[in-house]
């Protein structure tokens, strides 16, 4: 879903920040995206929701190059993974399912407010199911 997601934000000429916890895969998907739709200003950046520390180093690196994000999209998910706690003791699919979105969405708030018409849009499934 993350991948069509940019990929048709792509088509609009948005510039693209790939948020994932494999950040060679996420290499990888800008490249292809950038090579599909021609877009070059799609990049991949380090987010891990599993550990929280990562979405601060996320921030920061992010401020490095602007001070406005128009559109946040919570899009990263696990699903059957085995049994864990996380950080601050919660379970893993709650921490990246959840709490990590959570902690993301406030803060980076600042940022969005920057924004005209900022938006935060939280992807799901039914695999819940």
């Amino acid at each position: 879903m993350g991948y069509q997601t940019a990929r048709a934000l792509a088509g609009y000429d948005a510039t693209i920040i790939l948020a994932c916890r494999n950040v060679e895969a996420g290499r990888k998907a800008a490249a292809t995206l950038i090579t599909e739709t021609g877009n070059t200003r799609i990049s991949a950046s380090l987010l891990d929701l599993s550990k929280l520390d990562t979405i601060d180093r996320f921030i920061e690196r992010l401020g490095e190059s602007t001070s406005c994000v128009d559109v946040l999209i919570n899009n990263a998910g696990v699903m059957a993974v085995p049994y864990s706690i996380g950080e601050f003791g919660f379970e893993a699919h709650m921490l990246i399912n959840c709490v990590g979105h959570m902690v993301l969405s406030a803060k980076l708030s600042p940022m969005l407010l920057n924004a005209p018409a900022p938006r935060i849009v939280t992807l799901s499934s039914v695999g819940h199911h």
